[in-house]
């Protein structure tokens, strides 16, 4: 199954990058839940040495075990024990935003490894939604 995001966002590696996530039920952090998950983006490639296609899925495989948690708030504070260890000290959100119904993460110097879907989810007692972002990092990485 392939998930479709409905906005692409191109970045230069290096870079930080707003994930934008908006919700008009979302009016303070009283009773709200909301999170940012990744999803990876899972393509179907054409290889002719096995070899290769099995690396390249474990590759992308990696993530499986490892949480998809990018970013938790609930309780009126942030929640990061369960954070994927690749985003520590990398995302943030602006909670003065939060009571305008604002949820979007800041991704601080993004690489190519940040490639995926972004999922944003809130839960009020107003309503529930979900937004995704599709994030592509552009351009070649100094290795």
């Amino acid at each position: 199954t392939f998930s479709v995001a409905a906005v692409e966002l191109r970045e230069q590696p290096f870079t930080d990058v707003t994930l934008s996530c908006h919700f008009s039920f979302v009016k303070g952090t009283e009773n709200l839940e909301f999170s940012w998950e990744r999803e990876d983006i899972k393509q179907a490639y054409e290889v002719e040495d096995n070899k290769e296609y099995y690396l390249l899925f474990k590759y992308l495989d990696f993530f499986e075990v490892f949480s998809k948690l990018v970013y938790q708030f609930h309780n009126n504070t942030e929640q990061l024990e369960d954070q994927n260890s690749l985003y520590e000290g990398r995302v943030s959100v602006d909670q003065a935003e939060i009571s305008e119904g604002t949820l979007s993460l800041l991704l601080r110097n993004v690489d190519f490894m940040d490639e995926a879907i972004y999922k944003c989810s809130a839960i009020t007692p107003d309503g529930r939604g979900e937004s995704t972002i599709k994030l592509i990092v552009e351009g070649k990485g100094i290795y």
